[in-house]
């Protein structure tokens, strides 16, 4: 049964309803142009036609409108690629070849030239593929049965050049690599070889003779290298070795004598002058010695003489001085090593520096140092040039630039390293405080003060032959220099104090004091973990 509301509401409303469309569409018709049946069937049959016209020339205009696009394409890639591509050839053959380090090798990858370059255009390929020097340094990126085809594309492409490879890998090789290497190895000339032991055992019949750099490497059990390894022995023209962890240098036959550089990692003290003695020819060190109990040597009578060994790194601890201590090096100009405090680790290195009479650039971690025992260190060593110093040891930088300041020839009164030119200094110390900057100061102007006229001799180089081991200057006393820069880090924790407009000023005026001379100014650098000091960066 019907809401007797909703039947009334339906019946006020309906009505209303009714004549509001009613109103509604009597006036639109009213405003509406009347067509005669024949008008209307005219004006349809004109938009018909219009639409089949418009059918027929969208297409047409759509087909020359793809034909603009796609030659203002073209046009836009000759603009941008017109200079490369209208080089000669020749002249685009230095530039991708100066794209490619000189005996890097490179893993193959279309990220990365020489691939890169050949997968830009055809002329570039044709260009890359004809340049021999652009493929004959290879290092694949896992060794597998594939790899074979990769280095014999890579090898063809290389014409006769001589190769650098690096074969690495933790698992046995395929039976295909040895019978490849021992076809190919005449062309070697940079090798890297990073095995299992047991693959390095299996190295034979090769011909080596065009070798010039070897890096060995192994993993694995080193007890499965059992026999000794020949295969290097011949290497007439090889000059540079490197050893990697877990290889024993004395399970290869090398032509030791021929040897100028050699770096070798985790060895005794002994091993390392057991390679010494062997290297008679030697230039640049790197060793990285094992800390052992057993690592010291036997003491030997007389010193072990080198004499044309000139760079000389050193890694890790004390035993360095164990080293140092049965090593005389006349021909020595740079040695990198660390410090640690102890009379008997002083004496030994003050020992040393009697021993490298043309040292002139030293590289020191100073580890437990203190600035005492540091200055006496300098003090053995008087014709340095090239200082560059770490120590944790807190508050040491016033008293080490103290000891660098030039006295007026009273004893105690400074005077380490008269020759120094280039010093850099990091150091655990807190801010750079009135008192130390006052002591830097006072070191630049007792090296470049008014009066210090001398010039920066040149630096002592080390010896071209065996034959000629000791400058003739170096039994002069050492000759008072210019310090030409300064960079001193302090690694605070903080936040950094600025230095004061007068401190600012100071230092300006000191850098430009030799530049008024005519000798040459000095540039100083000074800051800290958290930003740089000075100069003062711009705002």
């Amino acid at each position: 049964m019907n809401d007797p509301v909703t039947v009334y509401r339906a019946k006020t409303l309906v009505p209303e309803s009714t004549a509001f469309r009613t109103s509604f569409f009597s006036t639109t018709i009213s405003t509406m142009p009347f067509y005669y049946p024949e008008e209307v069937s005219a004006r349809l049959q004109e938009r018909c036609a219009r639409l089949r016209q418009l059918d027929r020339d969208i297409p047409e205009l759509q087909a020359a409108l793809d034909q603009l696009v796609e030659e203002r394409k073209a046009l836009r890639r000759e603009v941008w690629a017109y200079p490369i591509l209208n080089l000669p050839n020749e002249l685009t053959e230095l530039i991708f070849r100066a794209c490619v380090s000189p005996g890097v090798r490179v893993m193959p990858s279309r990220s990365i030239p020489p691939l890169s370059l050949s997968h830009v255009c055809k002329q570039w390929r044709t260009i890359a593929l004809s340049i021999p020097h652009l493929w004959n340094c290879v290092r694949p990126r896992a060794v597998s049965p594939n790899t074979v085809r990769l280095l014999e594309l890579w090898l063809a492409r290389a014409k006769t050049l001589p190769i650098s490879i690096s074969l690495s890998s933790t698992l046995l090789l395929p039976v295909e690599i040895p019978s490849w290497a021992s076809r190919h190895s005449h062309r070697w000339e940079h090798v890297s070889l990073v095995l299992p032991h047991i693959e390095l055992s299996r190295l034979y019949w090769m011909d080596v003779s065009a070798l010039k750099s070897l890096v060995l490497g192994g993993s694995g059990d080193p007890r499965q290298l059992i026999d000794r390894v020949h295969t290097f022995g011949p290497a007439r023209n090889l000059q540079e070795l490197t050893l990697l962890r877990g290889i024993s240098p004395f399970k290869f036959d090398i032509p030791w004598g021929q040897l100028t550089t050699l770096s070798a990692t985790d060895l005794t003290v002994h091993e390392c002058l057991r390679m010494l003695r062997s290297a008679t020819r030697l230039v640049d060190c790197t060793l990285f010695i094992r800390l052992s109990s057993h690592s010291q040597p036997t003491h030997l009578n007389p010193t072990l003489y080198h004499p044309t060994l000139a760079h000389l790194i050193l890694h890790y601890g004390a035993s360095h001085l164990s080293l140092l201590s049965a090593l005389s090096l006349p021909a020595l100009t740079r040695i990198q090593l660390s410090l640690e405090s102890g009379s008997d680790n002083v004496s030994a290195f003050v020992r040393f520096g009697k021993h490298a009479p043309l040292l002139s650039h030293m590289a020191v971690e100073a580890g437990a140092l203190s600035p005492e025992e540091f200055l006496e260190c300098l003090r053995a060593t008087p014709r340095v040039r090239v200082l560059e110093f770490q120590s944790p040891h807190r508050l040491a930088t016033g008293k080490i630039l103290r000891g660098l300041t030039l006295g007026d020839g009273a004893k105690g009164a400074g005077g380490c390293l008269p020759s120094l030119t280039h010093l850099r200094m990091t150091d655990e110390s807190k801010h750079l405080d009135d008192a130390v900057f006052g002591t830097l100061v006072g070191m630049i102007r007792s090296r470049n003060g008014t009066g210090n006229t001398a010039s920066s001799p040149s630096s002592p180089s080390p010896p071209s032959s065996p034959s000629l081991i000791y400058s003739p200057t170096a039994s002069l006393p050492p000759t008072k220099a210019r310090l030409k820069s300064i960079s001193l880090m302090l690694l605070v924790q903080s936040k950094p104090k600025e230095l004061s407009a007068e401190q600012v000023e100071e230092l300006r005026a000191i850098e430009l004091e030799g530049k008024e001379d005519g000798q040459g100014g000095i540039e100083i650098c000074i800051e800290t973990r958290k930003g740089q000091v000075y100069p003062p960066c711009p705002s």
